[in-house]
């Protein structure tokens, strides 16, 4: 303790905040023994439990909008919505200013994707299953890129598919 005493003095320290909170004095810090810097270190620490506000503060930052723009929709975000027989729809983005959407498309075997005009460029990435139209076949892994005023034929999903399809 003398020694503590001595070093904490040889560095600058007059002893009195620091003499009160020795290891002696503080029953929750452990005994040291002779290993001053140890000793330096946990006279020097206070056992503090974080303000109450602090959980709640850090659970509002999990929450809220990353500030660098990133945004992530998990798969429970949103729900699958029927479209028309056989055809399921989840909406993962939808912007109305830009017109920009984003959405999952499930179609079980057999249904019938029907024939349409592209008011917004429409990027197709097919996931799994495939369809088909005069158009030719879109399978798992291919991507189909519709412009702006072009007609998308009718097309049809003999064993089922699901795919995501951007419209910009």
């Amino acid at each position: 303790m003398k020694q503590l005493a001595t070093l904490a003095a040889s560095l600058g320290f007059d002893g009195s905040p620091l003499v009160g909170a020795l290891p002696d004095s503080r029953p929750d810090v452990p005994d040291v023994g002779e290993d001053l810097s140890a000793a330096m270190m946990a006279a020097l620490v206070r056992a503090n439990d974080p303000p109450d506000h602090l959980f709640a503060a850090i659970e509002g930052e999990i929450d809220a909008p990353a500030e660098h723009g990133i945004r992530t929709v998990h798969a429970g975000d949103a729900e699958w919505k029927k479209c028309k027989d056989g055809i399921w729809a989840k909406v993962l983005l939808d912007d109305p200013v830009s017109g920009r959407q984003i959405k999952l498309i499930r179609c079980s075997a057999g249904a019938v994707l029907p024939a349409h005009e592209h008011d917004h460029d429409e990027y197709v990435f097919m996931i799994e299953g495939e369809y088909r139209s005069e158009d030719g076949i879109v399978r798992a892994g291919d991507m189909q890129i519709s412009p702006a005023g072009t007609f998308h034929r009718a097309s049809t999903t003999p064993k089922g598919c699901l795919f995501l399809v951007h419209h910009a």
